[in-house]
């Protein structure tokens, strides 16, 4: 199955700031219903695996904090994008990353390791046309606090993909 550890978006007027976001620029859009911050990405794992991943993200320790979704980005870069994003404060942006570090920690062990740097962002376009962003960068889309991470599962249609949950893992 395919994998990934992530703090969903569950706030819905980040939900309807984004979509406002979305109708105003070319691309194919990513529903609101799944926007995330993806903490890790496994890629295809087994059952077994999966079992262990559980066991391990269920070892992790981490206290509630807020958020601001703030900001319109690119990559690889605005001149040639091919994901627009959204970002998030200063702040919430270094909670996300020692989130992202103690989950990517306890995966370590199970082999389990991501090459490149956490950054903090949410997938709101993917493959977008002609985009100017010079309105958007320093946009707000609103708050939330992370109570929880999960562990999803993502099944790739034509029509994009299907999450499923498989784990949720609360803050203490």
């Amino acid at each position: 199955m395919r994998a990934f550890v992530a703090v969903e978006i569950t706030e819905c007027n980040i939900h309807d700031a984004i979509r406002d976001v979305q109708r105003e620029l070319e691309g194919r859009h990513v529903g609101v219903a799944g926007m995330h911050f993806t903490l890790q990405f496994l890629g295809e794992i087994s059952e077994s695996l999966c079992s262990e991943v559980k066991t391990a993200l269920g070892t992790v320790r981490f206290c509630p904090f807020q958020i601001s979704l703030v900001g319109v980005g690119a990559f690889p870069s605005p001149r040639s994008p091919r994901v627009i994003w959204v970002g998030v404060d200063d702040e919430g942006g270094r909670e996300l990353v020692d989130l992202a570090g103690r989950v990517r920690g306890a995966l370590a062990p199970l082999g389990l390791r991501e090459e490149r740097p956490f950054k903090p962002h949410v997938t709101i376009l993917r493959r977008p046309g002609r985009v100017r962003l010079a309105g958007f960068t320093k946009r707000v889309f609103g708050a939330q606090e992370v109570l929880s991470f999960k562990l999803k599962k993502s099944l790739l249609t034509p029509t994009g993909p299907i999450y499923s949950d498989l784990l949720e893992v609360g803050a203490q």
